[in-house]
């Protein structure tokens, strides 16, 4: 049976849901390395309760993930698995080598502030997904348009975590 263009197989799909654990992992060493900054470098970056990011929020999945897509100057890479005959292969090709893939200077429209802040926003939005099965932008939306409480108070868990490692580092920085 050949596979449908912009189709997963069954084994995809598979190697897809058997990614999340790793990224899973990746998310809570980039939590574990943000605990461990210190308060006055943590604050410099994270400017204010929850930084000057909170608006990528507000953007949807896949223009946030854009946006953290350009700003590590990833976009080539992001074309050329477009552009070739099964991209969800592609993807799972870099996946299967993500410990091999090279450093490279990020975007010069994006400082290092940038990053971190994108980065970490979007691992928020991901965490969202995997626990409540919908992005912060889709929970925020459901706050908006139906006045919905439980997907308010599932964005502030989330959101509030940010602020709990900031706490954390000032009391570990002030003892």
């Amino acid at each position: 049976m050949q596979k449908e263009y912009r189709k997963l197989t069954a084994d995809q799909f598979r190697e897809f849901l058997d990614f999340i654990p790793i990224l899973l992992t990746m998310l809570r060493d980039m939590t574990a390395q943000l605990e461990s900054t210190p308060a006055s470098k943590f604050d410099s970056v994270m400017a204010g309760d929850y930084g000057l990011y909170s608006y990528v929020y507000e953007m949807p999945f896949s223009q946030h993930l854009s946006l953290v897509v350009v700003a590590l100057n990833r976009q080539g890479e992001v074309q050329d698995m477009a552009a070739s005959p099964d991209p969800q292969e592609a993807l799972l090709e870099m996946l299967r080598n993500h410990d091999e893939v090279e450093d490279k200077p990020q975007h010069p429209d994006f400082d290092d502030e940038d990053v971190v802040t994108l980065a970490y926003s979007l691992g928020r939005t991901i965490q969202s997904m995997v626990t409540y099965g919908r992005s912060i932008s889709s929970l925020l939306q459901d706050v908006r348009e139906n006045n919905n409480h439980d997907s308010l108070m599932k964005t502030r868990r989330l959101l509030l975590r940010q602020r709990r490692i900031q706490k954390r580092n000032h009391s570990r920085q002030s003892s």
